[in-house]
């Protein structure tokens, strides 16, 4: 899709995207996380406001994407259900829908991932970084536990699964396991090469404003030309990759019709700068009503008057923040 075409959809009224966090709390601590998990769970009011704004939109939209977003979503896994079954009376109205989901893949045991796939969520993002002895020092339990073994449990068990789906296992690469990554690579293509529901998305850890900033030991600049050969070993081994084509990409948050619902019902743009106060555009209230400020959301869709790349790209580091 060229880059011509992500604007003109990212400026129709006839598409809209919705972030939803269900939750804002997580059964995770893992060490780059810029969450706070101040906020709860989304309570039954805020999930009837976003129904009956499904319901109020319906009718001027042939496009409609969910993604469900955290904290951990599955933590909250029955609004999840509750919005995807009233989605499907959307269905009778020529809309297209799909849903993805960003999971710590924690609790996606066979009956959950059975129960998403008949929900139509069919797109999975799951972090993995690398193997256990370095998974298990990054995404840990809140209780401190390692996390590694039951997520590749999980992710062996959806093979089994003969359905239509994708799965992107997400690997954030560090100073610490950049070396030991070749290997997962090849353990990952020993189970999964040749089948394109499974995919690798390699990816240098960045500082996003989490408590441990300080610590993190990301990747120094020569060093991020190695993750193209990493994705090309992957390649080799009949694994599919995905990267950012930074020439094509509209960032979901310069897109005016894409809105992140959080779970206490505040409306921002971007999942990641949750507490900048520019991030605060808006409410949902009830009867799917919302209420916007307008000028906050042009801030940052100013990439798409500007043809700025950079801005379309990321807002939020290219103009947002330094206002």
């Amino acid at each position: 899709m060229s880059l011509d075409t992500n604007v003109a959809m990212a400026l129709s009224h006839q598409f809209m995207h919705l972030i939803i966090l269900p939750t804002e709390q997580c059964n995770f601590r893992c060490t780059y996380c810029y969450e706070d998990f101040a906020i709860g769970r989304m309570q039954d009011e805020i999930v009837a406001s976003i129904l009956a704004l499904l319901d109020r939109r319906a009718p001027e939209l042939s496009e409609l994407t969910i993604s469900w977003f955290g904290g951990e979503p599955l933590l909250a896994v029955e609004t999840i259900f509750s919005v995807m079954e009233h989605l499907k009376g959307l269905h009778f109205r020529h809309i297209s829908i799909s849903s993805d989901i960003t999971t710590n893949g924690y609790r996606l045991d066979s009956p959950l991932f059975v129960r998403m796939l008949e929900a139509n969520v069919r797109s999975y993002q799951i972090s993995i970084d690398g193997g256990a002895s370095h998974h298990d020092r990054s995404r840990i339990l809140a209780n401190g536990r390692g996390t590694f073994d039951r997520i590749w449990k999980n992710l062996l068990d959806t093979k089994k699964v003969n359905d239509h789906f994708v799965i992107n296992t997400r690997v954030h690469v560090d100073r610490d396991n950049i070396a030991a990554i070749e290997s997962f690579i090849a353990d990952f293509a020993s189970e999964f090469s040749g089948d394109n529901r499974y995919g690798l998305y390699i990816r240098h850890v960045s500082k996003l404003g989490g408590r441990n900033d300080a610590a993190l030991r990301v990747l120094e600049k020569a060093q991020l030309q190695e993750l193209q050969a990493l994705r090309d070993l992957a390649n080799f081994l009949g694994v599919r990759t995905s990267k950012l084509d930074e020439e094509e990409y509209v960032c979901y948050a310069a897109k005016p019709n894409s809105m992140v619902v959080r779970a206490d019902g505040s409306l921002a743009k971007c999942t990641v700068a949750l507490s900048s106060e520019w991030n605060r555009v808006g409410h949902i209230q009830r009867g799917g009503v919302v209420a916007i400020d307008s000028e906050k959301v042009r801030v940052w869709s100013h990439g798409l008057s500007s043809g700025e790349k950079s801005e379309m790209l990321c807002p939020w580091n290219a103009y947002v923040r330094a206002l």
